[in-house]
């Protein structure tokens, strides 16, 4: 029997021959967020969200052993850089994507808004539309309002605001995108309120952030994004000014000033009750009989009857008072316009026996 033959092993491909559909060297890259780590350092905390970035090279490859005793090799960390970041960084190759992240999925956009509620979490808030604790529960936590916020009250009031603005915005029928910029850019107004120390920031000053926000997302030409039709941004428009604009000092004192607890103590004197009479000294009071209530009741309705004729006649009465002076002032107004209209008649006499004297001469 001969010797068994060597099976020799194949060469490890290149590294770059192992991306991911989709992904090349000097190829564009787009970061997912922070689920995976740098292997070197965090720089990629800095990032958001959808940045993009540029695919440097493929350092080398993981090795694994398949199902049929043989090597496999697959990328795991690769180099890439982006702008605002000085290195190249060691990124996991799942936290990367080869094509532009869904705007849903963004918490900023490219325009520097920062989104507490991304689109997708809209959707989540949106799907217990009918359960508002539930609803309630959600946005205390997708916006960190425990942390934000000390006071419970303060957390209730700012929870129920943006309730209603996402309800306004499902009404309105806006997209869960839509309604998470919305919401954004009402969260960057409470921010504004709440932030102010010295009150240099009053209702124009966040008015005027807020006009500039919604002109940012209204438009198509760059650095605007195209998120609201012009009409929608009328319609949130017009809800932000009847809602927290109109009320705005109101949401400022809630946002920005603990409650105040005033708590007042005083003493009153009260009279010492007097004790009950005995009971053993009381008499027994007879029963009303029926045709003695019938009685009282033909007495009280004769009563309330001669009532209603004495109203009626001291109501006649009023009313031929208020005729004879009616009747009065009418006379004397007729007076005074017979008096003008002699003075009138008289000096048109006048002015006529003068032109004829004039003529005469």
């Amino acid at each position: 029997m001969g010797p068994k033959k060597r099976v020799e092993e194949e060469p490890p491909p290149q590294p770059h021959e192992c991306l991911p559909p989709g992904f090349v060297v000097g190829g564009k890259v787009f970061w997912l967020g922070n689920q995976q780590q740098t292997a070197e350092s965090s720089a990629t905390d800095a990032l958001r969200c959808g940045q993009e970035g540029s695919l440097v090279s493929v350092p080398d490859l993981t090795t694994f052993e398949k199902e049929d005793g043989t090597k496999g090799y697959l990328v795991e960390f690769v180099e890439a850089s982006f702008e605002g970041l000085p290195d190249v960084q060691r990124v996991h190759i799942a936290a990367l994507s080869s094509e532009p992240v869904p705007l849903e999925q963004l918490d900023q956009l490219s325009t520097g808004l920062r989104l507490p509620l991304k689109g997708l979490d809209v959707a989540q808030v949106w799907a217990a539309q009918e359960d508002f604790g539930r609803q309630a529960s959600l946005l205390t936590t997708l916006l960190h309002l425990d942390r934000a916020f000390a006071s419970s009250y303060q957390r209730s009031i700012v929870c129920d605001f943006q309730i209603f603005n996402l309800s306004h915005a499902s009404a309105i029928c806006l997209s869960s995108l839509q309604a998470a910029v919305f919401v954004a850019i009402m969260h960057r107004m409470l921010e504004m309120a709440r932030s102010d120390a010295d009150d240099s920031c009053n209702v124009s000053t966040c008015y005027r952030e807020f006009e500039q926000l919604m002109l940012a997302h209204s438009g198509s030409r760059p650095p605007q994004i195209d998120i609201f039709r012009n009409s929608e941004a009328r319609m949130l428009t017009d809800f932000a000014s009847r809602t927290f604009f109109q009320h705005f000092l109101l949401y400022k004192y809630c946002v920005a000033s603990d409650r105040e607890i005033q708590i007042t103590r005083c003493s009153v004197q009260l009279d010492r009750p007097l004790l009950p009479p005995d009971l053993n000294r009381g008499r027994i009071v007879a029963k009303v009989v029926e045709p003695e209530r019938k009685v009282a009741a033909a007495g009280s309705a004769t009563e309330e009857a001669a009532t209603q004729e004495e109203v009626a006649a001291v109501e006649d009465e009023i009313e031929l008072c208020v005729q004879a002076k009616l009747k009065e002032i009418e006379s004397r107004l007729q007076a005074k316009l017979d008096e003008r209209e002699r003075a009138f008649k008289a000096r048109l006499e006048e002015q006529t026996d003068a032109k004829k004297k004039g003529g005469k001469k």
